[in-house]
């Protein structure tokens, strides 16, 4: 990893290196103090969009009678002299506004956009509120961001590189099958699969999934009969089995695999990457390396 990228790991794991079973060990080093609510504003970079009222409901009426268990983090606002900027904890924020409480037990820490940034993330995944469509596009302006590489992202958010690379692979979707997602209808196991079609016939068996609530088998099912029409030929990788392994190949090697193969036992296995990061990624994975140009 870079020295930019130590840094970071350094500073992330300054403020959350610990897990949840560190956490009182963690409040008595660090100075928890009580900020008002209305000098406190979101993070900008909050990878989580959408907040149930429901949760936020049942959140609030724990505060009121049990108290906030665990203080939120912040960091000053730049250009202000008493504002702060939420880290992590926004969920706890406006359960607590709801709660009609006028303070909040916070941890301040002066930290950089870029480690803010990737905290809200890793703070969202590590309790698992966000959707992975939500986990994709966060990683992705993170990504975007400070211009890392796949293994750079993976290196600082813990997760291996293929799972960042099939978590960003979700950014390929179709935008009706985007929002499917977003509204918890579809889960990552059916976009996996969804991500073998294109266009129309993706958003197709989207609605279809949704519609008819099919499980992820049987959306391999509908896609394998979609890429038959597509094809207008009998092919192996009708096979269920066939599938699957496509399906398996993708999430290993992180980029959509497909393979076309014909009656007479001749095809081919077609590897498909969109920049030179996801190959280098490919190649890694096969313990192969790129030739050096002379």
């Amino acid at each position: 990893m870079s020295t930019k990228n130590k840094a970071l790991g350094k500073d992330l794991a300054a403020i959350l290196g610990q897990d949840v079973a560190s956490d009182k060990r963690d409040l008595v080093r660090d100075n928890v103090i009580e900020l008002s609510l209305d000098k406190i504003i979101p993070n900008p970079s909050q990878p989580r969009k959408t907040f149930k009222p429901e949760s936020i409901q049942e959140l609030a009426v724990s505060i009121k009678e049990q108290g906030l268990m665990q203080p939120i983090i912040v960091r000053p606002r730049q250009g202000t002299v008493d504002e702060y900027e939420l880290i992590a904890g926004e969920r706890r924020w406006r359960a607590s506004i709801k709660a009609d409480l006028h303070n909040i037990p916070a941890i301040v820490r002066d930290i950089t956009d870029e480690s803010s940034a990737a905290l809200a993330l890793i703070e969202n995944i590590q309790r698992e509120d966000l959707n992975a469509y939500e986990q994709a596009v966060a990683m992705e302006e993170l990504r975007a961001r400070h211009n890392y590489t796949q293994q750079q992202l993976a290196d600082i958010l813990g997760k291996s590189r293929a799972m960042v690379a099939n978590m960003l692979r979700l950014l390929k979707l179709e935008q009706d099958v985007k929002d499917f997602m977003l509204a918890g209808k579809l889960d990552i196991g059916h976009a996996k699969v969804l991500l073998s079609l294109m266009g129309r016939d993706q958003v197709r068996a989207a609605e279809e999934a949704v519609r008819e609530d099919l499980s992820v088998r049987e959306v391999e099912k509908l896609v394998q009969n979609l890429l038959k029409k597509q094809t207008k030929r009998q092919s192996v990788a009708a096979d269920p089995n066939i599938t699957s392994l496509q399906n398996e190949i993708s999430d290993k090697l992180g980029v959509r695999v497909v393979f076309n193969h014909k009656k007479n036992g001749m095809g081919r296995m077609v590897i498909h990457y969109h920049s030179a990061d996801e190959l280098d990624g490919v190649l890694k994975t096969l313990h192969l390396k790129k030739n050096s140009s002379k």
